[in-house]
């Protein structure tokens, strides 16, 4: 770690860190903590960062930082003809635009990467669950709800993971709770009746609507003086890959803020099995739009700069240790 890194100064960090490609996200969180740093990562600690900022990185604070891949100051690289190379903004441009969201092994091997740091994040973690009939017409007009809301919710600071669960089984013993909008909301640098200011709105207007099923809201908050530190705690390593097809789809503001009946319609109609759930990422947002790239720009997707939401379906799962609809955090955390 370098605290006099000027390139990291330059670019809204506090700090340097240079990074072996084969550590994983528990290691470099665990490092991060013993200097009281933010280190920008992806969720599961068993994600190794060389393939994760190389595919771009969404991170569960991308929303207030940016992307992994934003986050480079420097890469130690192999190519293809065996010769090392330093790249960074001024070092070989083109190639660490590339590198930076262009792929894995796309255009070298990656062997070092160094990327700013940021002071230690304080946040409040607020678990919240909306229950309802499962697969009626109000669980999809609260999913629709629910999604309208997330612009506000982003452009406020809350970032983080949900579920959108059609779950039509007997698991749930009570029919009414079956239906199921729920997940985890991130609120940086703010106190939980902060975040609760900024959250409770949208429970109450739940209330509001004339829809044929009662929906029920559950929320709890925690306030941790070091993200990272509460992160490392909260998750735990996840089996890699399950049975079953995921497709994903980043979603702007105008998609977000179409006609609720449009939104309900499209979520129902890409949910053809009700106990596959959606998986929400609410990772991207301010912090990815306006993000300071050194070197200007990389070759990250230039949707994610629109983006919101990164919404995962799945098409196909059996039956797993995880139970029917539990997917790995892996696969919403990665």
């Amino acid at each position: 770690m370098n605290r006099h890194d000027a390139r990291a100064e330059k670019h809204g960090g506090v700090a340097s860190v240079k990074i072996a490609a084969g550590m994983r996200m528990f290691e470099i969180y665990a490092t991060a903590v013993q200097h009281n740093i933010t280190v920008v990562g992806g969720s599961d600690p068993n994600v190794g960062v060389g393939g994760w900022i190389t595919g771009g990185g969404h991170s569960p604070i991308s929303s207030k930082y940016g992307l992994g891949a934003d986050q480079v100051l420097e890469m130690d690289v192999v190519t293809a003809d065996g010769t090392f190379l330093r790249i960074n903004e001024h070092s070989y441009p083109d190639l660490f635009w590339a590198m930076r969201g262009g792929g894995g092994s796309t255009f070298a091997v990656l062997t070092s990467v160094t990327v700013r740091a940021f002071p230690s994040t304080p946040a409040t973690l607020s678990f919240f669950s909306y229950n309802t009939t499962a697969n009626s017409d109000t669980f999809w007009s609260l999913a629709a709800y629910f999604h309208s809301q997330l612009p506000s919710l982003s452009n406020n600071s809350v970032m983080g993971y949900y579920y959108v669960y059609a779950d039509t089984s007997a698991a749930e013993p009570n029919p009414a709770l079956r239906g199921k909008v729920y997940g985890l909301w991130i609120i940086p640098e703010h106190t939980a009746a902060q975040a609760d200011a900024i959250i409770s709105p949208i429970e109450e207007a739940l209330g509001t609507f004339n829809w044929s099923d009662p929906v029920s809201v559950s929320r709890y908050a925690r306030e941790v003086p070091d993200f990272i530190s509460a992160w490392l705690l909260q998750i735990q390593p996840e089996p890699v890959g399950f049975d079953g097809r995921l497709g994903s789809r980043l979603l702007d503001g105008e998609a977000l803020s179409s006609d609720l009946g449009k939104i309900r319609s499209l979520l129902k109609q890409a949910t053809p099995i009700p106990q596959l759930p959606s998986v929400g990422h609410l990772v991207a947002g301010p912090g990815v739009r306006n993000v300071d790239i050194p070197g200007g720009s990389n070759a990250v997707n230039p949707a994610w700069r629109n983006a919101y939401v990164h919404l995962g379906k799945c098409r196909k799962l059996s039956v797993s240790p995880f139970g029917v609809g539990q997917l790995p955090c892996s696969i919403i955390f990665c």
